[in-house]
């Protein structure tokens, strides 16, 4: 590979290792890549062709304790990183902690540190694993880590949530809240937008309830979002005794609690004015509780409660 090769990724017979026409039309997914560059070594070139544009990729391996603090993510990337653990990554992490991984990562040189396009489950799997983490790097536009970070993305497609977020930072960042604009432009109609987005405005406590968030469809985050606006206080208490409990509930077990929440009752507070005289507060009520009072007080309190119901009758 020393002479990098230029890789066909329309041709899955090719071998890595063999010259070949690039195809201008090429998608470089997942499967195809990791058969190119099975062998690949620290040092060695690909080409890989991006968009329509050649693209010199370097092979660079991260010794595992410096992944987290010389690569990071690139912004774009839908996946959301905060979502990524031990649950999450239940596909990739055994063979990480096992074998090391099986294919390298996508990305580019910002400043000593490593932008990661295609590949940030496999990273986060590395940090995990405590295990050397092997990065293809090269000179990538924005328009080109976009696509491979969209491409890496087909092997586990990102969850309703993570959508929504992104359908939410375009509408605001892209399209002026025009939610018009911004479902033409995905070619989806209003309403199916509208609900991405309705589901983005849970919060992160509540999707790391489950272990996955592509547990979550799009119809059930629409529910739990209109759930959380009656009674969020409720739903976030109980979404900290889930996530304590997390590896011992199913999925269903986890909607159940979630969609079974009910109102929080304001417990009273009481307080107390001297010798035998309380009062107890619970929303907006107030008792007193007046035992072996002077009289001379409870004549006051008389007078203030009759100028006070005069005042409302005018």
């Amino acid at each position: 590979m020393k002479h990098a090769p230029k890789i066909n990724f329309d041709n899955t017979e090719q071998t890595a290792t063999t010259t070949a026409p690039v195809s201008r039309n090429t998608t470089p997914t997942v499967a195809n890549l990791s058969r190119r560059v099975a062998n690949i070594a620290p040092g060695n070139t690909i080409i890989l062709s991006v968009l329509g544009r050649d693209v010199t990729l370097t092979c660079k391996t991260i010794a595992a304790e410096f992944v987290d603090k010389k690569t990071m993510v690139y912004s774009d990337n839908i996946r959301l990183q905060e979502l990524l653990d031990a649950d999450s990554l239940a596909d990739i992490l055994p063979t990480m902690s096992k074998s090391g991984q099986q294919f390298p990562a996508i990305g580019r040189d910002i400043n000593g540190v490593i932008e990661i396009a295609d590949g940030s489950r496999r990273r986060k799997a590395a940090i995990l694993a405590n295990r050397d983490y092997m990065v293809l790097v090269g000179d990538l536009t924005d328009k080109e880590m976009n696509y491979l970070s969209d491409t890496g993305n087909e092997h586990q497609k990102p969850s309703a949530y993570e959508l929504g977020m992104q359908y939410k930072r375009r509408l605001h960042r892209e399209f002026c809240d025009n939610l018009t604009h911004l479902a033409d432009d995905l070619k989806m109609d209003r309403k199916t937008v509208r609900n991405y987005i309705e589901t983005a405005t849970l919060p992160i406590e509540i999707i790391k309830c489950f272990k996955s968030p592509n547990e979550i469809s799009l119809r059930a985050g629409v529910r739990l979002a209109k759930l959380y606006q009656q009674h969020a206080d409720a739903m976030m208490m109980t979404a900290t005794e889930i996530i304590k409990n997390k590896k011992q509930l199913t999925t269903e077990d986890v909607f159940s609690k979630l969609e079974s929440v009910q109102p929080l009752t304001e417990q009273p507070t009481e307080r107390k004015f001297g010798s035998g005289i309380t009062a107890k507060y619970k929303n907006n009520t107030v008792t007193f509780s007046l035992k072996n009072a002077p009289a001379d007080l409870i004549k006051q309190i008389e007078q203030i409660l009759e100028k006070n119901n005069e005042s409302n009758k005018n």
